[in-house]
């Protein structure tokens, strides 16, 4: 998505946490955690608005981790969702941002209660969201916020080592 090759304040900012002091780099990322996380947040609840309720189940759990460059995630619980608690959105993300194919059909065998066994084609994709290629909220999500997530990254950097170096 991002990419430091053609901007030169992303790169500038990419080669300066690697010879940053620990402790200001400590810095750096306790701020880009603590600025970055609202605006992602804020801008994966737009997308999930006009969702239905699968698809904002599972794709609970953002979160900002930082580092060089910092990351964005949606969908990190572990916790099962639904009735039978089997799918958790961890795993099964791909679900709710993507959909299925509802014409799929699966083929299996089962035993009939006289004790024979016959085959079955079922649609088992029928209650998912259509599938759609390029997303329908992550995605979108992150192509809106990451010019400001990238931007506001660069100025914590700034602003973070000019701060440290005021204190010496």
């Amino acid at each position: 998505m991002l990419s430091i090759e053609g901007n030169d304040e992303l790169r500038a900012v990419a080669f300066g946490m690697k010879f940053i002091e620990r402790d200001v780099k400590n810095a750096v990322n306790r701020a880009t955690r603590a600025e970055l996380k609202p605006i992602w947040r804020a801008e994966l609840d737009v997308s999930l608005a006009g969702t239905n309720t699968f698809t904002s189940r599972i794709l609970k759990g953002a979160r900002v981790s930082p580092g060089n460059p910092p990351t964005v995630y949606a969908a990190t619980s572990r916790r099962g969702i639904g009735k039978d608690k089997r799918l958790n959105p961890a795993e099964h993300y791909y679900l709710g941002e993507f959909g299925a194919r509802d014409s799929l059909y699966r083929t299996y065998t089962r035993q009939s209660e006289n004790g024979g066994s016959h085959t079955v084609k079922r649609r088992t994709n029928t209650g998912l969201p259509h599938a759609i290629r390029k997303g329908r909220v992550v995605y979108p999500a992150a192509a809106q916020a990451a010019p400001r997530l990238a931007s506001l990254w660069v100025q914590t950097f700034v602003r973070t080592v000019y701060e440290a170096a005021d204190a010496k």
